[in-house]
């Protein structure tokens, strides 16, 4: 399902498809991207260090 098909339903409906309340999921989603940002950083980093020999 995509994104604007999610906004588009009512709180229940969103809650029972997702299995958490719609606040709930936009935290989880923020603290999942705030992760990934740092673990693509990392991995750039030994990435290039690896190169450099």
């Amino acid at each position: 399902m995509e994104d604007k098909q999610l906004r588009k339903l009512s709180a229940s409906d969103f809650k029972r498809l997702i299995g958490v309340q719609r606040q709930t999921f936009q935290e989880m989603v923020r603290l999942v991207k705030k992760e990934y940002k740092k673990i693509k950083k990392t991995k750039k980093i030994r990435c290039s260090s690896k190169i450099r020999g």
